[in-house]
């Protein structure tokens, strides 16, 4: 008996059923124990993730987050396929709206789900490592949901028009969503030492990704700057006042309402 209490529960034990003998006679398994144990091995294997699959999506407790995490898993899968054979019916796909949507509904399930989740501010580790994860931090997830949704709606042609129609949705997802962001918890799964090594290897990525893009970011260097200004001022009491700038010249510069000779120095591109 195996002492794994998952594979009492799921594991089919090849000593106790012989999965091979429900094959057709034709197929010559007497003659090679071999075939039949690795046959035995391999239905094993599928009816153990069959079994799986349904205690980890089906059970009655939790069943609404786990069915929407189904389907975000799909649907993550098969953007991922997409993507890849063919970007362009990916890009006029339904996964558009449909995955970071069933996203967002995913972190919202878990809000009303996860109650019981420790209300203290803990430090869990990266991928809760050193403990359960925090309810704060469940609720903060929802946050990032939201706007994974704005960003994926915005780039794409269908709902672009839409967005940008209302002065109040374009200006608050793409200036100041850290403004309202207070209304959210703020927690940390990160240790010092680890969050260090992780934005080291964030900027490192980021420089090579400049590398191998720069001339983007040379025809658009009035672009470039502001955001390299704005780069600078994160996490400081001034990132709120230079959003605010920032949405106030953008709409000035969009509307013309900008004179000329300011505007050839402000915007370059």
């Amino acid at each position: 008996m195996s002492s794994n209490p998952s594979d009492a529960n799921f594991g089919p034990h090849v000593g106790d059923i012989s999965y091979a003998n429900a094959l057709d006679s034709t197929i010559p398994i007497e003659n090679n124990p071999y075939i039949a144990k690795i046959l035995n091995i391999i239905f094993g294997k599928i009816i153990y993730f069959i079994k799986l699959i349904f205690h980890l999506f089906f059970q009655r407790k939790f069943i609404l987050h786990r069915l929407t995490g189904l389907s975000y898993l799909l649907q993550y899968f098969f953007a991922f396929y997409l993507y890849f054979k063919n970007y362009d019916s990916f890009k006029s796909s339904f996964l558009i709206w449909s995955l970071p949507l069933t996203g967002l509904l995913q972190a919202t399930t878990a809000i009303y789900t996860f109650t019981f989740l420790s209300r203290t501010k803990r430090d869990a580790g990266y991928y809760s490592d050193r403990g359960t994860l925090s309810y704060p931090f469940i609720v903060e997830n929802s946050f990032f949901a939201s706007l994974l949704l704005f960003q994926w709606l915005y780039y794409s042609n269908k709902f672009y028009p839409f967005l940008t129609s209302s002065i109040i949705i374009d200006n608050l997802f793409v200036f100041l969503p850290y403004i309202p962001r207070q209304l959210w918890p703020k927690t940390s799964y990160l240790g010092p030492k680890l969050s260090f090594m992780i934005y080291m290897v964030s900027y490192l990525a980021t420089f090579y990704s400049f590398i191998q893009i720069r001339n983007e970011f040379i025809v658009n260097i009035d672009l470039t700057t502001y955001v390299f200004i704005g780069l600078l001022l994160n996490f400081t009491k001034y990132q709120h006042a230079y959003q605010i700038f920032l949405m106030i010249l953008f709409n000035a510069h969009r509307n013309n309402m900008l004179p000329n000779d300011i505007t050839k120095y402000l915007f370059l591109s």
